[in-house]
């Protein structure tokens, strides 16, 4: 990329100028061509690199614990269906003897 940057800086500067192949020069020499705006919004982007990486991570974070909870609730689902049917015939098997008692 230090590469891509130089040859950029070489054809946009005059000639009598010279261009560093280095990220010191060519932060130094942008500093001269556009101004200490450069700077800053160098530092801006990597404020907002260091957010962003850190909202993927805790998106990663957030989307296991979600199909983790899933996973859990489909459990739970399967044993209260299982109870409720458990508890059904338990019913029924009830309600039969007390309708055969005299």
């Amino acid at each position: 990329m230090t590469d891509k940057l130089h040859d950029y800086a070489e054809a946009t500067t005059p000639q009598s100028v010279h261009v560093p192949n280095s990220w010191p020069g060519l932060a130094a020499w942008a500093t001269g061509k556009f101004g200490s705006a450069i700077l800053w919004a160098g530092v801006a982007c990597y404020g907002l690199w260091i957010v962003y990486t850190d909202l993927k991570s805790l998106n990663d974070k957030v989307l296991t614990a979600f199909i983790q909870q899933t996973e859990t609730n489909s459990q739970l689902v399967s044993t209260v269906n299982e109870l409720s049917r458990s508890i059904e015939a338990y019913n029924t098997e009830l309600h039969r003897r007390n309708t055969q008692q005299p």
